[in-house]
């Protein structure tokens, strides 16, 4: 080389980044507990069932999974309170503003309130959701979408429900994670339209589109009632630990 030039080695090529994890792969879940997290909870979506029911050994090797239903009237009506109350708490007159958003006028026209997790008032969310299909709330479900999510469903190691004696479902709870605590976290309830002077007028009007809404979540409430015989019959063969 000439005086005073340096030898440059050969640049190479930065090494090729790693393919991220699959929601199937051990490796994602081994990670995220890694990172300090023992829980993680899916409210909106959930994954679908080519991850949760035929990846199934592999996700019951790292983690453990605990699946909670409501009963899809109470859980619709609740939510939608909870929409309604966000729409219309900085109205200037809230009166009109509840008066132009009902219940009835939401369904008529298919109105999805929540830009940020849209579907959450589509029919048949439940099963949407154990399909991984929450957000695609404009596709039409079909009884496969049902028998799907039955599917999920029993994956689960751990099946509860709301509407289940409180002290059945903490027991269950307590046996799952080998726990004797009589520790209980506060209630606290997201529904602040509870406290409007015309909530009891708001209830009651929405009590009268029960039998629409039974038309639309008919795979919802066939869920529920598939959830309600699972629950039993787990808790005759005796309680399942984490």
């Amino acid at each position: 080389a000439p005086t005073g030039a340096a030898c440059v080695p050969a640049s190479r090529p930065p090494p090729a980044p790693e393919p991220p994890l699959e929601l199937g792969d051990a490796g994602l879940w081994r990670g995220i507990h890694a990172a300090g997290a023992d829980y993680v909870a899916f409210e909106h979506n959930f994954l679908p069932p080519s991850v949760f029911v035929d990846r199934s050994k592999t996700l019951r090797s790292v983690a453990a999974s605990v699946a909670l239903l409501r009963e899809p009237w109470a859980r619709f009506r609740s939510t939608y309170e909870r929409e309604l109350y966000l729409r219309c708490r900085q109205h200037p007159d809230r009166t009109a503003c509840f008066e132009a958003n009902t219940l009835k006028e939401w369904i008529r026209t298919g109105y999805d309130p929540n830009d940020k997790f849209p579907g959450v008032l589509s029919p048949n969310y439940m099963v949407r959701m154990l399909n991984g299909l929450a957000d695609q709330p404009q596709l039409e479900l079909t009884r496969a979408h049902l028998k799907k999510a039955k599917a999920a469903l029993k994956k689960f190691d751990l099946v509860l429900y709301l509407e289940m004696p409180e002290e059945e479902r903490m027991a269950a709870l307590r046996a799952f994670l080998s726990t004797d605590t009589e520790n209980y976290l506060a209630h606290v309830s997201n529904n602040k339209l509870k406290k409007d002077p015309n909530y009891e007028e708001i209830i009651a009007t929405n009590r009268l589109m029960i039998p629409t809404f039974q038309e639309l979540n008919k795979l919802d409430i066939e869920l529920y009632a598939f959830t309600k015989v699972l629950v039993e019959q787990r808790r005759q063969e005796g309680a399942v630990r984490c």
